[in-house]
C-alpha cells in the first residue's frame, strides 16, 4: 500500500493552472520591478533638464506618461490578486508594485500656457505651452 496520494485528473489540471498563474504573476512582478527601477532613474535626473525635455515634445511625453500609468495600474491590480501568496519564510512573494505617480513632487503637470526659464534653460515649447512645471526649492535664508 502506498502512502502517496495519486492526484486525480481534476487535481492535476488545477495544479497545472495554478502553476501557470504563478508564472504569469512572476512575469508581471518582474515587469513592475523593472518599471519601478526605470521610474527612479527617470525622475532622478536634473529636474530642470527633465522638464525641458518633457515639454519639448508634449504629445510624446503625455502619451508615455499615460501609458506607463495605465500599465502600472493594470500590473498592480493583477499583483493584488496574488497578495496572499507567500514565500517559504512567510514574506510576500510579489511585494513590488509599479509606480503610478510623477516621481518628483517639485514637478507638476499644468495646462497653463507660459514660457518658463529656469537656471537659463528654456523649459517651455516654442509655441509657448508649458505643461510640465518645475518649482525650485526655496533658497535657504541667510543668517544675520
Amino acid at each position: 500500500m502506498s502512502l502517496l496520494h495519486e492526484p486525480t485528473a481534476a487535481e492535476s489540471r488545477r495544479a497545472f493552472r495554478e502553476s501557470l498563474m504563478l508564472e504569469g504573476a512572476e512575469a508581471i512582478h518582474h515587469a513592475a520591478s523593472i518599471r519601478k527601477q526605470a521610474h527612479i532613474k527617470f525622475w532622478g535626473v536634473d529636474p530642470v533638464q527633465l522638464v525641458a525635455d518633457l515639454n519639448s515634445d508634449l504629445e510624446k511625453g503625455l502619451i508615455l506618461m499615460e501609458n506607463n500609468r495605465l500599465q502600472s495600474e493594470r500590473d498592480n491590480a493583477s499583483l493584488e490578486l496574488f497578495a496572499d501568496v507567500k514565500n517559504p519564510d512567510g514574506s510576500q512573494r510579489f511585494p513590488n508594485r509599479a509606480p503610478t505617480e510623477i516621481g518628483n513632487p517639485r514637478i507638476t503637470f499644468d495646462d497653463q500656457t507660459a514660457s518658463n526659464i529656469v537656471d537659463g534653460i528654456e523649459t517651455g515649447n516654442p509655441d509657448g505651452t508649458n505643461l510640465f512645471i518645475y518649482t525650485a526649492p526655496p533658497e535657504p535664508e541667510e543668517e544675520p
